[in-house]
């Protein structure tokens, strides 16, 4: 049985069971190269530069049905058995994927989120960016009582929306965690590198067509579906202009904040902007913790990253992947 995957749209044109038909083009276009790649990548550990009949894996495209506006395509899932390189479902490379190059909420926008809900201050007091315990408490809680704060969230309801969203990614990275080790620094880089101009490119999307798109994963074991990536028009914006480096860059710096429920950090590097922010993906925050926790009383670390860039080609934020030893003599 395949799996389900829909790329759902609300506000503006959808809200009218419509898009526009060259942004939507656009995104169907740029979609259809990740979803194929990313099912070649997870059966050979790589993908092939072209496309074509004997390589695209029959990814089939569902009929649209009454609603805001959804596209819904049905993946191949895994044959039991069947030796593959990252024994995963396609959604959850997408969400690997996501997770690197879709910016997540900082710290700040968490804590503001959270402290817009009476429920949640009155059971746990002001909520502090910088206080981890807390703040992982509150993350807990909020799990386990989505619906119901749904309702309550009103003007932040965006942010809570994308707050559920990174929180699922976090879920499925750390189910398939073993799996998703498989993939080497190099595979990494390029994926990223192959994937980043198009997840740019599925944004435009939301130009005029669209205020909001989810994409949702429906399992076919537990039935239930994922929510694994929220945009909103200004994260989109975001996407489209900021660009991750397709080359990993060792930086030599002084990690000066981090958290170590929501991955964020600091540190004092070699950039006009420093301290820059940093973050780590879910699927390697729980490798790297105790290595970034001890490595806040050193002077100097080195950090295996991917920088995202602004147009003007300034680095803005961090992607951390890894840890290495100082170059001799960087003491």
């Amino acid at each position: 049985m395949p799996e389900r995957i829909q790329f759902h749209f609300e506000g503006r044109l959808a809200d009218h069971h419509q898009l526009n038909f060259y942004e939507a083009a656009r995104f169907q276009y740029a979609t259809a190269r990740l979803v194929v790649k990313l099912a070649q990548f997870r059966e050979h550990g790589r993908f092939n530069k072209r496309i074509h009949a004997s390589n695209n894996f029959d990814v089939l495209l569902e009929t649209h049905k009454e609603g805001s506006f959804d596209i819904t395509i049905l993946a191949p899932m895994l044959v039991a058995g069947y030796d593959a390189f990252v024994s995963t479902s396609l959604s959850t490379l997408m969400t690997y994927v996501f997770e690197r190059i879709v910016g997540k909420s900082s710290d700040n926008e968490v804590a503001t989120t959270l402290n817009s809900v009476k429920e949640i201050t009155d059971t746990f007091g002001k909520i502090s960016e910088n206080n981890s315990d807390q703040m992982r408490d509150v993350l807990e809680f909020m799990d386990k009582n989505q619906d119901r704060l749904m309702e309550v969230f009103e003007k932040n309801s965006e942010l809570y929306e994308r707050l559920l969203s990174e929180r699922e990614r976090v879920d499925v990275l750390q189910k398939n965690s073993s799996e998703l080790r498989k993939i080497d620094p190099v595979r990494e880089q390029r994926l990223i590198s192959m994937s980043a101009p198009l997840v740019s490119e599925m944004a435009t999307a939301l130009r005029s067509s669209a205020d909001r798109m989810q994409v949702v994963a429906h399992s076919n074991v537990t039935g239930r579906p994922s929510n694994i990536l929220y945009l909103n028009k200004k994260m989109a914006e975001d996407i489209e202009n900021d660009v991750v480096d397709k080359e990993l860059t060792s930086i030599l710096g002084n990690i000066i904040q981090y958290n170590k429920e929501s991955g964020w950090g600091k540190v004092r590097a070699d950039f006009p902007n420093s301290p820059i922010s940093f973050n780590i993906p879910s699927d390697v925050k729980a490798i790297l913790q105790d290595n970034i926790l001890s490595a806040m009383g050193k002077e100097q670390v080195n950090m295996r990253t991917y920088i995202v860039r602004n147009k003007a080609k300034e680095a803005i934020r961090l992607i951390v992947v890894g840890l290495m030893d100082p170059p001799r003599g960087a003491y």
